[in-house]
């Protein structure tokens, strides 16, 4: 009984060894090009050292909508929504809060979909 048990786990951590070495192969170029898109890179974006072309209707347009999701991002990052938050607050206070962070999220979603092939440098 033991030998069987101890036969199956092995079995076993050789199939896991596998499956993750499997997994390495297949995310390392995914792993490999990620890159730390943080507040520096957004604020290189819209520096003139950017090689887009911010002058164009188009780019005005990606550039407006680069600064509406940095400030959505400041906000999530520094607690913005929470803050506004009070312990004598209503219900119907809280809900309102609660649906412009909801807003929020949905126009940085859509916002990113749009223009994030503009901003890629």
């Amino acid at each position: 009984m033991h030998y069987r048990y101890y036969k199956i786990q092995i079995r076993s951590f050789f199939r896991q060894i596998i499956i993750g070495i499997k997994n390495l192969i297949k995310w390392a170029p995914t792993i490999w090009r990620d890159r730390d898109f943080d507040h520096a890179f957004l604020e290189y974006m819209i520096s003139e050292d950017a090689v887009t072309n911010w002058d164009t209707a188009e780019g005005q347009k990606a550039l407006k909508a680069l600064k509406i999701c940095i400030t959505i991002l400041e906000r999530r990052n520094n607690s913005f929504y929470v803050d506004l938050v009070d312990d004598d607050m209503s219900f119907k206070q809280l809900d309102m809060i609660y649906n412009v962070e909801a807003r929020d999220e949905k126009i940085l979603g859509a916002l990113i979909g749009k223009y994030i092939s503009w901003w890629w440098d």
